[in-house]
């Protein structure tokens, strides 16, 4: 017997191996399998990087497994593809063998930190709709056959859902949403335990925020009559942060939508826990809030709720002998009275009328009084909506705090708005009301998140059914004043985000300073631009500081439309001469950029070096000279959270004239006039130039211009890295005189280097340098193309040599010369230019030597075909095109010829 239970253990023992060896090998084909079937089954994507299954945790139970599962679908319309949700983990257990017994047992169904994103679009697509349809015999046939399921345990995790209604205007958002569901979803009846929490709710609707982060719990026992598809509410309480409502009722189910029969209000409610709704009072020390009055709260919800169809309801508080404050505060909201109710007859949801007509209290001393009523809020609101009171900004701050801003002074206020919407936005004013002001006086706004405070010591708006007049406004921020009127236009709509709200606003300032102005949050943002306003703004300035840089007299237009502040023809003194801007900066996508244009003239450079940080970057040589420039520039770039440039989007052209530029010891120059011995190069002076560039890719291209230095002729190009790194060329016409004697021995011996075939180069009186500017402004590297060098001395040899020949022939046969005679008419050609060769070239050319003599005749016969260009020089007037005198450089005497060699020596500090 014992043989036989040992060797039946073995058996399973090794059966239960094999399977687990089995299991682990088919794994993968498994993840494969379950991901195809997934894909073939539903109109999305589906993709997961890992899946389990276990046959021994809990057998005979079979739990699968999917880790970082992703739901995506793919719109007809779009070529990106939408994520519907994201699970860090879903598992799901169950008995297969419950299949055989006409049910089916899940023991536990599991969502890991879900995050779902529903949108119903303008045109009613739901993006969920992920599920294909099934023919109507395959329904009617899985219809027949009777199947039972039996959810043991169901659970959300720390959910995350958000849902848009783009065509109703509506949205709901929770935050950790946590759900256990337990129950049996099937046979005629059940019981069904449901427990849910929501650390944030969100919920708007028409573009109203009516719940906003709201803690939500809803603990229910449901009786479900699955044959009448049925459920009645029992035991059950939905808590809204502190606010707590009983429901009762019921929900059936029908083919096209919900028939709804449900009853709520609030028992034991206090005017604490209706305050709780209110975020400002529920987030800023709400344990110490202190709260007395009378309170009432009730409401249903009963009909069809289908599309396009919503059910009756009805939502009314009512309010008396109410007061609230702070523990220890002194000041206190006094004798609140109001009733208010949200309420639809049923059917089309912009049937909704919101009313709360007369609401009274005392803040502090100071008697409040306001009301409102909207109807039809979905299509065309008609408002009927006053103000009445004087409120000590102080005192509101003590029974209402807002966080991080601290405000005072006084507001007095007596409005009136009454109208359909359509009417205000049409222009048929006649059925509208609309009169009254807001007037402050010395407000003063002060906040741990930005700085300096805003103090205004005297603003007033005054309402009319056209337009909002902001009849003055006067303030200060830190150094900074400023002072405006103007007009809005079209305000109703744009307060129920139907509209553009435009206008125009003269702004005026003696002295703004834009550095005092500081975002001191810990995750610095851009200054976001609103939406929706166009507004014109002429704005004059007597001082404005920005960093360093002081402009006066400063005025022009300003365009808010579309987040973008557009700027045009703002003009200003600054920097020793005036700027002209034109550009914008946008905050789109919630990004900003800019680009802008920019005309300066006369502006002194050594300020502009000193004030413009992106000069430093643009042109290092600014650092160096002093004198007067004007420009032009068109640039775009990004900026970052603190408005700097971001120099990679750098991008953009420009011209620069010089006057009167002086620029002393910069490292490039000043070391190829070292290698030189040219001292005028460690000092260069240039009257007038011209300079045209680009920026691109964090280099600036500089075209080659031309300029003097005394008697050297500079002709300058190249590109400078925003890292100061330099590839320039440069091609100077220098007269000997200028060169000292270390700078000739160094030509010399670079020209030597060159296979001269045997002839022996002095340097001519005008000499020719090509040169290359590399490595960085501090450390320069000096390049000479010696070969370009040698080609020009030798073209400048042999332009010396025929204008010599040329004026010695010129004397001989012209009537007048110095040997004109009857015996030079009747030398011959050949002897006249043996003659003149004798006078020209160097060495002793008398023939008194054997050696010099034929010397003299392989000369002369060397000249000989020359002759007829050089007599047909002798009678043609010489054209300019050589440099002389303070003329620009032409191109044949500094740019590389065709062909030339770009071969060059290496010349550093030293040689």
């Amino acid at each position: 017997m014992n043989k036989l239970i040992k060797f039946f253990l073995l058996t399973v023992v090794l059966l239960f191996a094999g399977l687990m060896v089995f299991l682990q090998i088919i794994k993968p084909r498994i993840s494969d399998t379950i991901k195809s079937v997934l894909n073939e089954r539903l109109n999305a994507q589906i993709d997961y990087s890992d899946a389990g299954i276990s046959l021994f945790q809990s057998f005979p139970r079979i739990t699968v497994t999917l880790h970082d599962l992703l739901v995506e679908s793919q719109p007809a319309d779009s070529a990106v593809a939408d994520t519907l949700g994201s699970f860090e983990r879903f598992s799901v257990s169950f008995n297969p063998f419950s299949l055989f017994q006409g049910r089916f047992d899940v023991y536990a169904l599991r969502f890991d930190k879900p995050q779902i994103v529903i949108e119903n679009d303008e045109t009613g697509h739901l993006n969920w709709d992920i599920f294909p349809s099934t023919d109507a015999d395959e329904e009617a046939s899985s219809a027949s056959r009777p199947f039972s399921l039996n959810l043991h345990d169901f659970r959300v995790v720390d959910a995350t859902v958000i849902y848009r209604d783009r065509k109703g205007s509506a949205a709901l958002e929770l935050g950790g949403w946590n759900n256990q569901l337990k129950g049996r979803f099937s046979g005629e009846s059940s019981v069904i335990h449901m427990v849910n929490t929501v650390n944030e709710l969100t919920l708007a609707a028409g573009g109203v925020t009516s719940i906003d982060h709201a803690a939500v719990s809803l603990n229910a026992d449901i009786d479900a009559d699955f044959i009448n598809k049925k459920f009645t509410l029992r035991k059950n309480r939905l808590t809204l942060n502190e606010l707590g409502v009983v429901l009762d009722g019921t929900v059936s189910l029908m083919d096209d939508g919900l028939n709804t029969d449900l009853d709520f209000k609030a028992d034991d409610i206090t005017l604490k826990n209706l305050l709780s709704l209110v975020p400002a009072l529920y987030t800023h020390n709400f344990n110490r809030l202190d709260a007395e009055g009378r309170v009432a709260m009730s409401g249903h919800v009963k009909g069809l709720m289908r599309d396009g169809q919503v059910p009756a309801f009805k939502l009314a508080v009512d309010v008396s002998d109410g007061s609230f404050g702070y523990d220890g505060v002194a000041v206190r909201a006094n004798n609140i009275d109001f009733s208010g109710d949200i309420r639809n007859p049923g059917g089309d949801i912009d049937s909704t009328v919101i009313a709360v007509p007369d609401v009274k209290l005392l803040i502090g001393k100071e008697p409040f009084a306001f009301g409102f009523s909207v109807r039809h809020p979905f299509s065309d609101p008609s408002i009927d909506a006053s103000l009445n009171g004087r409120i000590v900004l102080a005192d509101l701050q003590k029974v209402y705090p807002v966080e991080n801003v601290e405000f005072s002074g006084e507001l007095l206020t007596n409005v009136s708005v009454k109208g359909r919407l359509s009417d205000f936005s049409s222009g048929s004013f006649a059925a509208t009301r609309a009169y009254g002001s807001f007037v402050a006086t010395d407000m003063r706004f002060s906040s741990a998140l930005f700085r300096p405070d805003l103090i205004i010591s005297k603003a007033q708006l005054n309402l009319s059914p056209r337009s909002l007049d902001l009849v003055e406004f006067r303030a200060v921020a830190g150094k900074s004043d400023f002072a405006a009127t103007g007009r809005f236009d079209d305000y109703m709509p744009y307060l129920f985000r139907k509209g553009v709200l435009k206008g125009k606003i003269s702004l005026k300032s003696d002295t703004i300073v834009f550095d005092e102005f500081e975002n001191l949050e810990e995750e610095k943002k851009p200054l976001l631009l609103p939406a929706g306003i166009v507004v014109d703004i002429d704005g004059r300035f007597d001082r404005v500081l920005f960093g360093d840089m002081e402009f006066t007299d400063a005025s022009g237009g300003l365009t808010l439309k579309d987040e973008t502040l557009s700027f045009t023809n703002v003009k200003a003194s600054s920097l020793g001469g005036t700027v002209t801007l034109k550009g914008y900066y946008s905050t789109k996508g919630g990004k900003a950029d800019t680009e802008f244009s920019a005309e300066a003239a006369e502006v002194n450079i050594v300020e502009s070096y000193k004030s413009v940080s992106l000069l430093k970057t643009l042109a290092p040589v600014a650092e160096y000279a002093t004198g007067d420039v004007s420009a032009n520039l068109d640039l775009r770039m990004a900026l970052d959270e603190a408005f700097n440039p971001l120099l990679e989007t750098l991008n953009g052209s420009g011209r620069i004239t010089t006057r009167g530029l002086h620029i002393e010891q910069f490292p490039p120059v000043s070391q190829l006039g070292l290698l030189l011995d040219v001292a005028l190069l460690d000092t260069i002076d240039i009257p007038d130039a011209t300079l045209d560039f680009a920026v691109e890719d964090g280099r600036v291209t500089t075209k080659p211009f031309s300029f003097f230095v005394n008697d050297i002729a500079i002709r300058a190009g190249g590109v400078t890295g925003f890292d100061k790194t330099l590839d320039w060329t440069m091609e100077l016409r220098i007269p000997k005189k200028y060169i000292g004697a270390s700078g000739q021995k160094n030509i010399t011996s670079l020209l030597q280097k060159l296979p001269m075939q045997g002839m022996k180069l002095d340097l001519p009186d005008t000499v020719l340098v090509d040169a290359s500017l590399k490595g960085s402004v501090l450390k320069p590297q000096i390049g000479f193309d010696v070969k370009k060098t040698a080609t020009r001395i030798l073209e400048g040899v042999k332009q010396d040599v025929q204008k010599k020949i040329t004026d010695e022939l010129r004397d001989r046969l012209l009537p007048g010369g110095a040997d004109s005679s009857q015996s030079a008419a009747s030398e011959s050609p050949a002897r006249m230019l043996k003659e003149s060769l004798k006078k020209v070239l160097p060495g002793d050319a008398s023939g008194t030597d054997a050696g010099n003599e034929e010397k003299a005749e392989a000369d002369t016969a060397a000249a000989k075909p020359l002759l007829p260009g050089l007599l047909k020089s002798i009678f043609t007037p010489a054209k300019g095109g050589a440099l002389s005198g303070k003329s620009v450089p032409d191109s044949s005497g500094l740019q590389q010829e065709e062909g030339a060699s770009s071969d060059s020596v290496s010349a550093t500090e030293g040689q």
